[in-house]
């Protein structure tokens, strides 16, 4: 990967499932400021200071990799960006 050119989510996904560390942390570091963000948009803010907003964010991190990553597998980039199947799983937690 080079730094000054990050690879659209798109192409890190492919590399996550075939377990590249390097595409996971840069995946996690996109995506986990927003998540946790609409997280407390979706708690209303309840969340905030008790770590529920937190939690909630692992678990979704988790769906992923559970079933041998089926809910990574089933992300379709025609259909939405990645943020916004992150907030749509949160949604389902």
């Amino acid at each position: 990967m080079v730094a000054g050119n990050p690879l659209p989510s798109e192409e890190l996904i492919p590399r996550c499932l075939a377990g590249d560390d390097d595409a996971w942390n840069l995946l996690f570091r996109r995506h986990q400021p927003a998540l946790l963000t609409q997280i407390t948009h979706l708690l209303r803010g309840r969340g905030r200071h008790n770590g529920l907003c937190e939690e909630l964010a692992a678990l979704v991190w988790l769906s992923l990799l559970t079933d041998d990553c089926r809910l990574l597998r089933r992300y379709d980039p025609v259909r939405a960006r990645f943020a916004t199947y992150l907030s749509r799983l949160a949604w389902q937690e």
